[in-house]
């Protein structure tokens, strides 16, 4: 491969320089753009949900007393409910309609009387064994299996009937008043997957200013570096300043700790990926230059060895010759 000039190689060099830069700043904002994505995915508010403590949050407002209390919900019955399939499916209901009006999109129309009544009779048996552990064993004792049962399913039955459903929830949430349609793109994959092509376009402009002897892939593994920093700093800024945020917010700073374990967690994924594919670009460049560039460079500096031309020097004379040559020389001196 023909070495550029060197006037070609320091353009190319300042042009790489500018598009490593946008590579950069699109690549970090398609992170960015990725975790608000991700944090409203369904299963990521669902797992936000399941980490709040209720109790700790609501406590007082809920009734809650503690298992020695003698009046209120006891809390380890709130916190074993909410890890019942029934309150999973309800929350994961709710949480998909919302998830579908902040992205525009269809709300799904579930949660109805009947939906409610036939997920009570799934986990019934969940259920019940809930009722056996917290209620009052004199209580307990008094019925039978099949009228615990029975109770139970009345009695929640009638608490489900209470439920609006998912096109319910989101009307009162008023998501569509709430947030503008404009922003809506910043909640769905779309802006992510456009800036991710971008980057595509870039490191692929970055290859074609850089590609002799592959120093494309160095050029765009270092930009991945840089862009990996700072994740990486922004990961490690929040870890610094959330936890100042919470001092200020009392009780409801367990929101924000479910939170930023959200968060945090979202940027490390990408910081991984970045790091790794850093690695796998600068390996390549190794690896080809070695396993390439190197050996054409042996190859072309024997091959000039072999062509270069042979210099003839002069012979010097015998020492025969020499003495033949003096005489001859006396003789005609002589004469």
């Amino acid at each position: 491969m023909k070495k550029p000039h060197i006037a070609v190689r320091i353009i190319t060099g300042i042009f790489a320089t500018i598009f490593c830069i946008l590579f950069v700043l699109v690549s970090f904002t398609a992170v960015l753009t990725g975790t608000v994505s991700s944090m409203t995915q369904p299963k990521t508010i669902v797992k936000f949900v399941e980490q709040i403590d209720f109790v700790e949050i609501f406590g007082d407002a809920m009734g809650v007393s503690d298992s020695s209390g003698e009046s209120g919900i006891p809390a380890e019955l709130i916190n074993e409910f909410k890890e019942t399939e029934f309150a999973k499916t309800v929350i994961s209901s709710y949480t998909e309609g919302i998830v579908a009006a902040v992205k525009g999109e269809e709300i799904p129309d579930s949660l109805s009387e009947t939906e409610l009544l036939q997920l009570i009779d799934d986990n019934l048996d969940d259920l019940v064994g809930m009722v056996k552990e917290y209620a009052p064993e004199e209580a307990v004792q008094e019925l039978s299996e099949e009228e615990l049962k029975s109770f139970v399913k009345e009695g929640i039955g009638e608490f489900a009937k209470q439920l609006p459903t998912v096109k319910e929830v989101v009307t009162m949430a008023k998501v569509e008043e709430i947030i503008p349609a404009e922003a809506k793109v910043l909640f769905g994959p779309t802006l992510t997957i456009s800036l991710a092509v971008v980057a595509l376009v870039l490191a692929g402009i970055i290859y074609a200013l850089r590609f002799w002897r592959f120093g494309g892939f160095m050029w765009i593994g270092v930009s991945f570096v840089i862009t990996a920093l700072l994740v990486g700093a922004l990961s490690f800024g929040s870890g610094m300043i959330l936890p100042a945020i919470k001092a200020g917010m009392g009780e409801m700073g367990a929101l924000l700790d479910t939170g930023a374990l959200i968060i945090t967690g979202q940027l490390n994924t990408a910081l991984i990926v970045l790091v790794v594919t850093a690695v796998l670009f600068i390996a390549g460049y190794i690896v080809l230059y070695n396993l390439v560039v190197k050996k054409k460079i042996a190859a072309a500096a024997a091959q000039a060895k072999i062509e270069e031309p042979v210099v003839e020097l002069p012979v010097e004379a015998s020492a025969e010759e020499s003495v033949v040559e003096a005489e001859e020389v006396k003789e005609e001196t002589a004469e």
